[in-house]
């Protein structure tokens, strides 16, 4: 209860305005991915990493979230700014007859693709020199196109 300066605290005086508890700065729960790092290893390793004091990585990865969590974004933010390594760009691309997808004068190929002549898929580029395609319909569906030598 908030304790006014005024006639109201004088003795038969009333006041019973309630104080208002200091607000969550910030998201209410810890980003997942951050989640997935802390639970992932010790919690020593992960606190070296991020840059932040070992019992606090271990709240973290028991559940414990503070109001004001922005020091830990900061810190989360700074940690993958260092380690991110640039997420690629998706491209639209047409699927041509084959079931095949060129991208920088490259054939690319799946099985899944083969009912999909002269539609639009977004494509992605993934580690090993794969694409991710994803389809453009509303039940989107996701796989990895493997390269393919095709003679021209």
């Amino acid at each position: 209860m908030d304790i006014s300066p005024s006639r109201e605290r004088e003795p038969g005086g009333t006041h019973g305005a309630a104080k208002p508890p200091r607000g969550l700065v910030g998201p209410i729960s810890p980003p997942s991915d951050l989640l997935v790092f802390v639970r992932s290893q010790p919690f020593s390793k992960s606190a070296a990493a991020i840059g932040l004091a070992r019992g606090q990585v271990h709240r973290i990865a028991h559940g414990y979230w503070p109001n004001d969590p922005r020091r830990i974004l900061a810190a989360w933010e700074a940690y993958r700014g260092c380690t991110d390594a640039p997420g690629s760009s998706w491209f639209l691309r047409r699927v041509l007859p084959g079931g095949m997808v060129r991208h920088a004068r490259t054939h690319y190929t799946s099985a899944r693709l083969a009912f999909r002549i002269g539609t639009l898929v977004a494509v992605a580029r993934v580690s090993g020199g794969d694409l991710l395609v994803q389809t453009l319909e509303l039940s989107a569906e996701r796989f990895v196109l493997n390269r393919v030598e095709v003679a021209e």
